[in-house]
This record gives structure tokens, C-alpha cells and sequence, in this order.
């Protein structure tokens, strides 16, 4: 059965969605069947793409919603959502 989760989030990563938290997210998202998008800013990215992240422009203090579909949606949000408030940031080798 596939799960459709839609969460708000504000982003506590004092340097925002740079390039190692995106890297950290797009690997923790990677690890999930489901589909998992980002939305920031009037823009959309797929959490399995780093540079989509980037993209995004997110900075500390933004709210991103988070759009997660699929088999595995519940525990997909769980990992997505420890990476936006940074307690992830440092677990990138």
C-alpha cells in the first residue's frame, strides 16, 4: 500500500540546505522506495537529488514542506526529518 505524508518543517541547519546536509539527505532518501519531494521557496525538489537540494536556496529559518509517497513513507519522513533539523549533519564520511 502506498502512503502519501505531507509534513512542514523549519530548517535548523544554521548553514541551511548547503551541499553536505544535501548530500546527507539525498543519501538518507536514497535509502527508501518511496518518493520524496521538497518544497521551498515556490520550488520543488526530489530529495534523491543533491543539486535539486541545492537548488532549493534553503537557508536556516526557512520552512520546507516535505511530500513523501510510498510503501515506506512513515519511516521515509522519520530520516527526512532528522536531516532538516540537522541532527544528521555530521554522519556524511
Amino acid at each position: 500500500m502506498n502512503t502519501v505524508i505531507k509534513q512542514r518543517f523549519c530548517i535548523s541547519i544554521p548553514e541551511g540546505l548547503h551541499l553536505r546536509p544535501a548530500a546527507i539527505l539525498a543519501k538518507t532518501a536514497d535509502g527508501f522506495v518511496s518518493t520524496i519531494t521538497v518544497c521551498c521557496n515556490g520550488s520543488e525538489a526530489e530529495a534523491k537529488s543533491v543539486l535539486s537540494l541545492i537548488l532549493l536556496e534553503a537557508i536556516y529559518g526557512n520552512e520546507v514542506t516535505v511530500i513523501v509517497k510510498g510503501p515506506d513513507a512513515v519511516n521515509a519522513m522519520a530520516a527526512i526529518e532528522k536531516c532538516l533539523r540537522g541532527d544528521s549533519v555530521n554522519t556524511l564520511p
